[in-house]
């Protein structure tokens, strides 16, 4: 049975069957629409490859952009896994064939259907493969060690040892953000190495001969990097972001004159930026003359090009909204840019002219949506310019198409949906409304957020509410499905009858500076009070039953959402709380810590924000305490210590281990059940209906 077909039959039982039976068929709903995941243009630029995944299973299609026809190449494609794996699609020079990277293989497969059959040739240990950009040769990590492989079947080269690359799962988060990239002529592999002191420099490796040579770290001591190769190879971009997040630097290495330029540097007293966005996001043109780059030293991301030759450089986007990713056009005129200009809860492309004079912005994807980023962490979303430059591809998700990809003309337009999830079966009334809000917080500041509804509802009905936060950086509501880590959740409940608000409490981006610090040393503060007043705002809604409001967090979420729970008991009537770090006195979260709560050894903040997990006694609400155990970034003995303490204190709870899960869930059947178990729990546990009005969700 297709992927569409069982939609068709998820929406048939859904509208017929019992309350167990829509439950089952809602999180098929939930788990099985397909999101773009990579896009690539033929060389002709008549064709588009695109990869579509779901928790199931993903497929390669390619959709003939002057018809809209579209040709499935390979069906079934195993889940990617997380951190581990990315999907790369490559053309090959006159269109005929593609190649795609699916886990520890590269495979080749007729543009016009066919068996794809394997790049390697043979089947020995292997992770982190990266094409070459002739796609001649390999580049892998096994052993520990770097290697190089000539296709088909070349043999295997060691190139750099004595790293130990893979001592542990942690690595594909940190050192493998963004792989090893290769050069544009192939002749060198850049590489993360650690230093004595734990930090992070960067290693260039000659293929030829394994010859390396190393950045040096000017004196600091930086932690997180990023590397953008020019267009000729002879010169690398590379963004560094210090230990105390303070300073950012964006370095031009000139690898043949051995020269190293500083172009920016950006400063400030508390953060200039984060470990999720360490990077100036920078593009350079096709000359190799400028470097377009995002810098968010005006208390708002703006674009900027830098002429390289003069040192001079200005401003493209104003202050007043967030520019995320840009994009130089083919020919170096306009920059394609990502930002939620005009729109703070959507993400939409606009074009503007690369020069100092400036020029009018064209806005090509209008109306509300959110441009799709569905790979991994540090990854730039994918939209491409077509090889001529008069169209862009990109993949989107909207507020009534969960998701789409489209064609536009680079001059604006009306745009061409190739794909659309609403149109393969996802019928728009099974889809929740997404619409922006804001309320007041208790000391007056304006709360953004955005509030899914069932569309079709009747109005006599209180519903169930979750309240959604992150309470971090590079956390914003969006009017569209991926709302955030967890936007499963949000759409499954949704669907189910739920009302469901994704706050934007101090500490979120999106909104300029003062509001992304206003966590700095106040952790577990005013972001609880804000959550506290935020399920306030819904106990005024119609809609909502007053007596049934959850919280819900994840990661530095789930932290923030006990501290509001004792904080605020009479707040919420149950939590969820999702691979939580509860107890930072005894975390060496090092940088990431102090913004947050001070030095370690003298907090900025009261005992109960730093450390919930020594304060149960206060404690109401019945929580939901969910952990992966191979979660490397936040350790399951945190979940562990929260529950020993529940028992001490005999609060209600339960304690859900996922089997070799990692940070976020990485498998359909722990998603199922992490749906399923997630509003079987809450509505046990939350009185149901009151005397206003009956309740939407038995």
């Amino acid at each position: 049975m297709t992927t569409l077909q069982r939609i068709g039959v998820t929406l048939a039982i859904l509208a017929s069957a019992s309350g167990g039976e829509r439950a089952r068929a809602q999180t098929d709903q939930t788990l099985l629409v397909r999101s773009p995941e990579s896009l690539r243009w033929s060389p002709d630029g008549n064709r588009v490859a695109v990869y579509l995944a779901n928790a199931h299973d993903g497929e390669l299609r390619v959709y003939d952009v002057r018809s809209g026809a579209a040709t499935k190449l390979v069906t079934g494609l195993p889940r990617l896994r997380r951190y581990k794996d990315r999907f790369d699609i490559r053309w090959s020079g006159d269109g005929s064939e593609l190649r795609y990277r699916q886990g520890t293989q590269y495979w080749r497969v007729p543009a016009s259907g066919g068996t794809p059959t394997p790049v390697l040739r043979d089947t020995l240990p292997r992770e982190i493969l990266v094409l070459s950009p002739e796609g001649d040769r390999v580049s892998f990590v096994r052993g520990g060690d770097l290697w190089v492989k000539s296709l088909p079947a070349g043999a295997p080269r060691r190139l750099v040892t004595g790293q130990k690359f893979l001592a542990g799962q942690a690595e594909f988060y940190g050192r493998f953000t963004e792989w090893t990239p290769w050069s544009p002529d192939g002749t060198h592999l850049i590489f993360h190495a650690q230093t004595p002191d734990s930090g992070l420099r960067l290693g260039l490796a000659r293929v030829a001969d394994g010859r390396i040579r190393w950045l040096p770290t000017g004196g600091g001591l930086w932690d997180y990097s990023s590397v953008e190769w020019a267009p000729d190879g002879g010169r690398i971009a590379i963004s560094r972001l210090s230990r105390d997040f303070r300073r950012k630097q964006l370095v031009i290495w000139d690898i043949r004159r051995d020269v190293r330029q500083v172009v920016r540097e950006d400063t400030d007293p508390e953060w200039v930026d984060h470990n999720i966005l360490p990077s100036f996001s920078s593009d350079w043109s096709p000359d190799g003359r400028r470097l377009a780059l995002i810098s968010n030293q005006s208390g708002w991301r703006r674009v900027y090009v830098a002429d390289l030759a003069s040192g001079t450089s200005w401003p493209v986007t104003a202050d007043g909204f967030d520019a995320g990713t840009v994009w130089w056009s083919p020919d170096g005129e306009r920059l394609l840019i990502a930002s939620n200009e005009g729109s703070r809860h959507s993400v939409r492309l606009w074009s503007y002219p690369a020069g100092q004079s400036g020029g009018a912005a064209i806005l090509l994807t209008p109306g509300e949506g959110v441009i799709e980023n569905a790979a991994a962490r540090g990854s730039r979303p994918d939209v491409e310019w077509s090889p001529d430059g008069k169209r862009v591809l990109y993949g989107m998700s909207r507020p009534d198409d969960a998701f789409q990809v489209g064609v536009v003309d680079a001059s604006g337009g009306t745009p061409t949906v190739l794909y659309s999830a609403t149109a393969e079966g996802l019928a728009l009334e099974s889809q929740p409304t997404i619409r922006p809000v804001e309320f007041a917080a208790r000391d007056g500041a304006p709360i953004p957020g955005v509030l899914l509804e069932p569309r079709r509802s009747d109005p006599g009905l209180r519903r169930p509410a979750l309240v959604y936060h992150y309470g971090g950086w590079n956390q914003q509501a969006r009017l569209g499905w991926h709302l955030g880590p967890k936007w499963k959740l949000f759409e499954y409940l949704a669907g189910r009858g739920w009302t469901v608000l994704v706050a934007d409490v101090r500490g979120s981006d999106g909104y300029g500076r003062a509001h992304a610090h206003g966590m700095y040393h106040d952790g577990g503060g005013r972001q609880a009070t804000d959550l506290a007043d935020a399920a306030a705002w819904l106990r005024q809604q119609p809609s909502v039953d007053p007596d049934r409001i959850a919280l819900f967090g994840h990661s530095y979420g789930a932290y923030l959402a006990l501290t509001t729970l004792l904080r605020e008991p009479d707040a919420f009537q149950a939590g969820v709380l999702m691979a939580g770090v509860f107890d930072w006195g005894a975390f060496a979260a090092g940088t990431y810590g102090e913004i947050r709560f001070g030095p370690l050894k003298s907090p900025a903040v009261p005992d109960i924000q730093r450390r919930p997990v020594l304060h149960l006694d206060r404690l109401k609400a019945p929580v939901l305490v969910y952990h992966g155990t191979n979660d490397f970034n936040a350790p399951m003995m945190f979940s562990e210590q929260l529950v020993r303490g529940l028992m001490k204190e005999g609060r209600d709870y339960e304690f859900a281990v996922y089997p070799d899960e990692p940070h976020d869930w990485d498998k359909e059947e722990t998603e199922r059940d992490f749906l399923i178990r997630t509003e079987r729990f809450l509505l046990s546990r939350m009185a149901a209906g009151g005397p206003k009005a009956k309740s939407a969700v038995p």
